[in-house]
């Protein structure tokens, strides 16, 4: 199980700080299908580059399997499909 704990996402934009993502907790099962949904520019992508190993958090914890991941770990994770409308 991927499971992420009061993950944030932040970046620069020009001399100010962005706040991405703030506070994701959510617990990910290894098995099943997950839908992400929101408004453009809600963090959607940001998430799901987070889940795939792509980004690392600016703050917060992303577990697989209890264990604490600080480094790129994209093949423990598996994949995932991207399907834009």
């Amino acid at each position: 199980m991927l499971q992420m704990k009061n993950v944030a996402l932040s970046g620069a934009a020009g001399k100010k700080t962005v706040h991405i993502l703030q506070r994701i907790n959510l617990p990910l099962p290894n098995v099943g299908r997950v839908l992400i949904t929101g408004p453009s520019g809600s963090g959607k992508t940001a998430l799901l580059r987070l889940i795939a190993g792509r980004e690392l958090p600016s703050r917060g914890e992303i577990l697989i399997d209890g264990n604490f991941c600080n480094t790129n770990y994209r093949d423990a994770v598996g994949g995932f499909t991207y399907i834009s409308d």
